[in-house]
């Protein structure tokens, strides 16, 4: 508890208390995830994904509130320990009170429904529990005359046998994947989960396509097009969530001598156009989909699957639609680009913003670079028991710039720029 309670200066009217029953018990809301900015704690609402900063005096409340308490025995308590007015504390306490009712974190009488943190998933990948027939399929499967195995390859943490019997397919998957292909899949696997999937022809006129999971057909009766499109996205989701021990962020990432440059903003900012831009201007590259931080000195882990990128930003890097597969956006390996890194530390997060014509660059502060991220960051890691804390530790010890729209020219100068001024510092 703090040694002292903040006035909040103004004199307040009477009529402030008749608003709070000074009697009435007061109910904290329980399963917000908490951290500390200095005097203040920040608080995260997993079910409205709302971040709230109290103020000093409101932080003091709300630690006070650790069981249910009337703000007249608050009073009463902070009064007795700070050695301050009581009328001056009530004033505070009253006022900080309103604060927490009107943001829904408390409620009066009856305790509001706990804030659920467990993240809900829809995948077609998700763990499921051995079905009857899984194993006596598989081996059918495997009995496939044209089914080709493709290798295994590395998901997070999962490693996945790919099999597949259309020629097309099997191609395009050897090309993107080749990133994320094991070379010693025996040794790789035996401390990881693994999982199998097959890719088969559909018998009929049309040109069909089911998937295999573990022997369960999880997608079916789709184009080729549209299953090459779903199966990467659901081996993206497969390795998202099979990472329980790190910060994951769905932002671009690349690196220069040992330094980690994240890439983050919203849909449609530019992020892995601006990623695959740093690669072809020498940096190395780590992600584009899912950075993977450790908690601990913010280490990024790679996961250089193949970039996804439209037309336009594949003619921006000054290159040709590749072949294959794609709807909306083609796959772009990274060795098409550049080269692949081994991972760094992170040394400098870059918020993409949509304003047109304000400053290149603009250094944000913890509490300004933690509000523009929050939307980044995987619902897994909220679910961490140190996941939200672990967030804003790093938006304390990372530099943070926020980059409008620019010419790609300009904003890779910017990049480069400072991450030049870290290195030399």
């Amino acid at each position: 508890m703090s040694s002292g309670v903040p006035n909040y200066g103004a004199a307040m009217s009477d009529r402030l208390e008749e608003h709070v029953d000074l009697d009435a018990l007061i109910h904290r809301r329980a399963g917000l995830a908490e951290a500390h900015d200095g005097d203040a704690v920040l608080l995260l609402d997993r079910d409205r994904w709302i971040c709230h900063l109290l103020s000093p005096a409101a932080t003091v409340v709300w630690e006070s509130l650790e069981a249910p308490a009337s703000a007249r025995a608050l009073t009463d308590e902070l009064s007795e320990v700070t050695g301050l007015p009581r009328r001056e504390v009530q004033e505070s306490v009253v006022q900080s009170v309103r604060q927490l009712l009107d943001i829904a974190i408390a409620s009066i009488d009856e305790p509001l429904p706990p804030v659920n943190h467990r993240p809900t998933v829809e995948s077609s990948f998700l763990p499921r529990p051995p079905g009857r027939w899984d194993s006596r399929i598989r081996r059918l499967l495997a009995l496939r005359a044209g089914l080709e195995d493709l290798g295994c390859f590395e998901f997070g943490s999962v490693v996945v046998q790919i099999s597949s019997e259309i020629a097309s397919m099997s191609e395009h998957l050897r090309r993107v994947l080749a990133s994320l292909a094991l070379e010693n899949p025996g040794s790789a696997s035996s401390m990881r989960t693994c999982r199998e999937v097959a890719i088969i022809a559909r018998s009929g006129e049309e040109s069909l396509v089911a998937i295999y999971l573990d022997g369960h057909r999880v997608l079916d009766d789709l184009t080729e097009t549209v299953a090459m499109e779903r199966l990467l996205q659901e081996l993206n989701q497969l390795a998202t969530q099979s990472v329980d021990d790190a910060i994951l962020l769905h932002a671009g990432a690349v690196e220069r001598d040992g330094h980690v440059v994240v890439i983050a903003g919203e849909s449609g900012s530019g992020k892995s156009t601006l990623t695959a831009s740093l690669v072809a201007a020498g940096f190395r590259y780590v992600t584009d989909e899912m950075t993977i931080i450790e908690p601990e000195g913010f280490a990024v882990r790679p996961y250089p699957k193949a970039l996804d990128l439209d037309e336009g930003s594949i003619r921006l890097l000054g290159m040709e639609i590749p072949a294959g597969f794609g709807i909306e956006k083609f796959q772009l390996t990274p060795e098409a680009i550049g080269s692949c890194s081994a991972g760094g530390r992170m040394a400098l997060l870059v918020i993409l913003g949509d304003s047109v014509g304000s400053p290149v660059e603009v250094v944000m502060s913890p509490i300004e670079l933690l509000v523009a991220l929050l939307p980044s960051v995987f619902a897994t890691t909220y679910a961490a028991e140190e996941g939200f804390s672990d967030v804003v530790r790093l938006c304390q010890s990372i530099r943070g710039v926020r980059l409008d729209r620019m010419p790609i020219e300009t904003m890779i100068a910017a990049v480069t720029e400072q991450i030049s001024t870290i290195s030399s510092s």
